[in-house]
């Protein structure tokens, strides 16, 4: 079954949508109990596309924000807290660095805004940061500008197996991470795409 559209920090995420790709991603149909089966997804599905609706929504409200103030939104990520969440935001800026400074700014200008949004279940934390030496890269532009770097890779859905990779960045095409593993070409769809960070 061929995913559903899903680019969630370009704002065309649809519950239905997601829905769709999560089910055809995690779960198999036995032919043994004939009954649909999870691929050892922990929590659920349901809760899997809640939360990256979450994120698509954040990415929607953010990143027009930041924009205003001259700074670039990195990644987003949404971590259980309690019965809410924990929503860290990394930003960057060119020319320059980010400073303590700038991540009180945005902070100031994004609480009011998530606050009257309220797209969070059960309440969020708000952090924000520069991205670091081992910065996330979440959009097709940070695959093609960090060709050639090494880069940490988390995906929702396993990938020949497995869902956690080591290797060094060869591009994007197409709506693919193109990467190298072990000297194997390993490609992954963007939507499946849950966390990547360079491994510097």
């Amino acid at each position: 079954m061929r995913p559903a559209p899903c680019v969630w920090y370009h704002g065309r995420l649809t519950y239905a949508a997601l829905t769709k790709w999560v089910a055809a991603h995690f779960f198999y149909w036995d032919q043994v109990s004939g009954r649909r089966r999870p691929r050892g997804l922990a929590g659920g599905a349901r809760s899997v596309c809640l939360l990256i609706e979450v994120t698509g929504q954040l990415w929607r409200i953010v990143e027009p924000e930041l924009a205003e103030l001259g700074f670039e939104l990195v990644e987003i990520e949404c971590v259980p807290h309690g019965r809410g969440q924990i929503v860290r935001i990394y930003l960057d800026k060119t020319p320059g660095r980010i400073s303590l400074d700038d991540c009180a700014m945005a902070s100031r200008v994004l609480s009011p805004v998530l606050d009257a949004e309220d797209v969070v279940p059960g309440g969020y934390i708000l952090e924000v940061s520069s991205p670091g030496l081992d910065r996330p890269v979440r959009k097709p532009e940070h695959f093609v500008k960090y060709t050639g770097e090494q880069v940490k890779l988390t995906t929702h859905a396993p990938v020949g197996g497995r869902t956690r990779f080591t290797g060094v960045i060869r591009g994007h095409e197409d709506g693919m991470i193109v990467l190298e593993v072990d000297g194997q070409t390993v490609s992954i769809h963007g939507e499946n795409l849950k966390k990547a960070r360079l491994n510097r």
